[in-house]
This record gives C-alpha cells, structure tokens and sequence, in this order.
C-alpha cells in the first residue's frame, strides 16, 4: 500500500487488515516524518501490534512495518540504503517460519537504481541458506 496522506487512505488499510486478518503490513510512501502510536492504532486499531517505521523525508518516501506480535515474533528490523530498504526479520509463530520481508522504495533513475539492484543481489546472497 502506497501513501498515508489522509484519513481515507489510513482508513483503507485498516479495512484491508480486518477483511484479510493480516500478520504484517508495510506501506510505501508514508510521506510522513513522524509516525507514532496513534497513526498506528488508527491503521490497526487496537489489535496486539508493534511497529518499525522509516521516516519519509519531506513528502517524500517513509515506509511502515506493522505486525502483531502474537504471530510474527521479530528479531531484528533494519533501514539501509538511507532509508530507501525496510528489513524485518522474525518468526512467523503459528508455522515456526524463518521470515526476512524486505520493503523498498527507491528511485528508479539510472545510477540509483543500479545501485539498489547491486546491493538486493548482494543482500540476497549473504542471507541465502544453502
């Protein structure tokens, strides 16, 4: 989901968690510089949740990570790429699931993008289990 700029869309994507029963939520785009409990209760509601965001700088980019805690139990969540990627790391409980859910978003202007592709590949590699 794309953009948190009004109560229409932040009311969408508690609509969307209740029709789906959703463990994890990332939205893109937040265009928000600060995110605190009280956007998230207004997007989640008062379900058992946690949550990890990247602020967005201006109008610009920001993404947001919602889980519940009860079925995604996470172990570490990291912003690299100046804030461009959103890692999170856990367990989904209920199927005991090593999970890694990456978030991007980055430009998509020539060097840039080459540069976000370089460390996705790079990335990918260092955490695949062989």
């Amino acid at each position: 989901m794309c953009d948190l700029g009004g109560r229409d869309k932040k009311r969408c994507a508690r609509n969307l968690g209740r029709k789906f029963s959703l463990d994890v939520l990332g939205i893109l785009k937040t265009k928000l510089e600060n995110i605190n409990d009280c956007i998230i209760t207004s997007i989640w509601g008062r379900n058992p949740r946690a949550w990890y965001a990247v602020p967005s700088l201006g109008l610009s980019g920001g993404i947001l990570c919602i889980w519940n805690p009860d079925s995604f139990c996470v172990s570490s969540c990291s912003a690299v790429m100046n804030g461009c990627i959103l890692h999170i790391e856990g367990i989904f409980t209920r199927f005991n699931l090593d999970c890694l859910v990456s978030f991007v978003y980055a430009s998509n202007i020539g060097n840039l993008k080459n540069e976000l592709w370089n460390y996705l590949i790079t990335f990918r590699d260092s955490v695949s289990k062989s």
